[in-house]
């Protein structure tokens, strides 16, 4: 096994993991791209890559359709998701990384998985938080899904039956695992 040897003062193995993570990110963003993933409705602002592919992050974000729905979303075509103001939830914003993809769904009123998104900006300080330690990330539209996916859906799925939506429903942002990722992909009759 060969060793990585590191520059002086290059940061260490955080600096070289970086480095990796990003150069992975590239990797299975071109191949997704060139397969077709990504529709020209969307353009796509991310630079990073979908990072599910080589085992990273993809995520689920709520939303009440009345106060900000997919439709405004990508009308916009870019958002702050701002406003968190959950431990866990903010954590999970930290955690996010440029290119992470992130579902997107509706709560209150629908109760279901309408799109996909992409992490434009990791985690920054939350300009709308007046106190405390609160964390926003830029995100982006990447596509709908053919058929929105009802929580009912999940719920009754094998395969998502562990999804964080179904064990901790009052989270507004939560990891989804690849497999379930790609699952709700399928039930929403898109293709990675």
């Amino acid at each position: 096994m060969q060793q990585l040897s590191l520059p002086p003062n290059s940061g260490g193995k955080r600096a070289a993991l970086q480095t990796l993570r990003d150069s992975y990110h590239l990797i299975a963003f071109t191949i997704l791209l060139d397969s077709g993933f990504f529709s020209p409705a969307f353009p796509v602002v991310c630079r990073g890559a979908p990072s599910h592919p080589v085992g990273m992050n993809c995520w689920l974000v709520k939303q009440e359709p009345e106060d900000y729905s997919w439709a405004d979303f990508v009308q916009e075509k870019k958002t702050a998701w701002t406003g968190v103001r959950n431990y866990q939830a903010r954590n999970n914003l930290r955690a996010m990384a440029k290119g992470d993809e992130v579902l997107f769904y509706h709560s209150g009123t629908g109760k279901e998985i309408v799109g996909v998104a992409c992490v434009a900006k990791s985690a920054y300080a939350d300009p709308t938080a007046e106190e405390g330690d609160w964390s926003s990330v830029d995100l982006v539209p990447v596509k709908p899904l053919k058929q929105a996916v009802p929580l009912a859906v999940v719920k009754a799925d094998a395969a998502l039956k562990d999804m964080a939506l179904v064990k901790n429903s009052r989270l507004s942002v939560m990891p989804v695992n690849a497999k379930q990722f790609a699952r709700v992909l399928k039930l929403g009759g898109a293709t990675q």
